[in-house]
């Protein structure tokens, strides 16, 4: 130190040079580690990029941000599947409007195919789900997003559709396993997306998503007092909404301390059989459990393969709103269909207007997010809508045939 005074030179703060040695250390251990998995500068800037974009609690500006910056690494099946990309970001732009305390809480997608493991490699056929939970302080809202089918693992998971009974499991250890009860049969690939063991993750757990999800909702919401009084919504599109159904029928139907939860699915595929929707219908009846499905007409996903490949008969579950295109003037902007308790009549009609046979051409816009998108904005459809409430609806015995 008295040699530094002598020749005239500062001495660096003890403080700035420990932080230099800090980040020195840093850089090697980087640079090592990079070297043992083969991983190039260019790589890890890529993979840099990922982390900046799938990094926890966003907020809309962030958001909004990313669809800005990072566009160019949009793959292109997202945007024809999702509106592109003038319509994702008109959409948080009215977000951003309606509320400045709305942000994205949690978003996994480790085991997704778009994920980046330690080896520089996708997981391809091995992705598993993508889902997010969404806090909406603004309005008091808690919501779980279930992403639709974008890769090659989404449409084989989709097109499993041998069906499997549906038992729920405990989300506290798999001890619980015992405690399992029926509750009919579902869609074989969208029970185990939600329900089954997944691979082991970064915190070395390997339980189901839905275990995973509830545990969140709990610890993190609905055991705080913070989020007393918030509302709880699961939605979805596509593979997302049959995802959706399937958790939020897994929400209500066990005690868990959540609230009543409102499921709100877009593009439904078929998830289970009729015992499944007597129980979902159950809880419904007890109010545990509300669930808008919408659907367009001519989109072929939510008609689906009627029964599976032993013949068992699929049925569709909730209160659905089918909305037209409006270009057919004989045509009415919506129509609503309810499962009736006891009636064939109505069994066969919803039956009838769901059939194949009634579809005089397919068009695979018509199940994309945008198409949905123009059909619940029209003028006319909005108005008509605006005049419903899904607790109204629920509540009408013409309509449900409760007792």
């Amino acid at each position: 130190m008295q040699e530094e005074i002598k020749s005239g030179t500062t001495p660096e703060p003890t403080e700035n040079r420990d932080v230099l040695k800090e980040y020195q250390t840093s850089v090697i251990q980087l640079d090592d580690l990079c070297e043992s998995y083969g991983i190039d500068q260019g790589e890890l800037a890529i993979f840099t990029t990922y982390q900046n974009i799938v990094r926890n609690n966003k907020n809309l500006e962030n958001i909004k941000g990313d669809l800005v910056r990072y566009d160019h690494l949009i793959d292109p099946q997202f945007r024809v599947g999702f509106g592109g990309t003038d319509f994702n970001r008109e959409n948080v732009d009215q977000l951003i409007e309606g509320g400045k305390d709305i942000y994205i809480h949690y978003m996994d997608d480790v085991f997704n195919s778009s994920s980046f493991d330690v080896e520089g490699l996708t997981q391809g056929i091995k992705s598993e789900i993508v889902w997010a939970i969404v806090v909406n302080k603004t309005e008091k809202k808690i919501i779980v997003v279930f992403r639709g089918s974008v890769n090659l693992q989404d449409f084989v998971t989709d097109a499993s559709f041998a069906m499997k009974d549906c038992d729920l499991p405990g989300y506290v250890s798999a001890a619980n396993k015992d405690d399992k009860q029926g509750f009919g049969k579902v869609h074989l690939g969208f029970y185990n997306s939600i329900f089954e063991k997944t691979k082991v993750g970064p915190n070395g757990s390997d339980k189901s998503k839905g275990e995973e999800i509830i545990g969140m909702l709990r610890n993190d919401f609905f055991d705080k007092d913070e989020f007393k009084g918030y509302s709880f919504i699961v939605t979805g599109h596509s593979l997302g909404a049959s995802l959706s159904t399937l958790f939020a029928f897994r929400c209500a139907c066990l005690d868990e301390p959540l609230p009543n939860v409102l499921n709100v699915s877009f593009a439904s595929p078929f998830v289970g059989n009729d015992e499944f929707r007597k129980h979902f219908q159950a809880l419904e009846m007890k109010g545990k459990i509300r669930h808008l499905r919408v659907s367009n007409y001519q989109d072929i996903v939510p008609l689906g393969l009627p029964c599976s490949p032993t013949g068992e008969g699929y049925k569709h579950v909730g209160m659905n709103i089918r909305l037209y295109s409006g270009d057919d003037l004989l045509s009415p902007n919506y129509r609503r269909f309810y499962p009736k308790l006891g009636s064939f009549l109505d069994g066969a009609r919803n039956t009838m207007q769901n059939s194949w046979s009634l579809l005089p051409v397919i068009f695979l816009p018509n199940h994309f997010c945008l198409e949905y998108d123009i059909r619940l904005n029209n003028k006319e459809t909005k108005k008509e809508l605006s005049k419903l409430t899904l607790e109204n609806l629920y509540n009408d015995k013409s309509i449900t045939g409760w007792p």
